[in-house]
């Protein structure tokens, strides 16, 4: 995953716009180990997937584009 090759530091605050249903913010919570991720999406559908999928209390998601 490219995120590994960043050597970032933990607990950033890290927003996603687009996230769709997930699965980027699936890997940043593996492997940048964020304090908190806010992922958005315009797609309601998306957003429920994204919601069922990921269950970490760090990760947030939102109506937006």
């Amino acid at each position: 995953m490219c995120l590994d090759w960043l050597s970032l530091p933990s607990g950033p605050r890290w927003v996603e716009v687009g996230c769709g249903t997930g699965a980027l913010t699936e890997s940043i919570l593996k492997h940048a180990d964020p304090g908190s991720v806010t992922g958005t999406e315009p797609s309601e559908g998306f957003l429920n997937m994204a919601r069922g999928r990921i269950h970490d209390k760090r990760a947030v998601f939102k109506s937006g584009d």
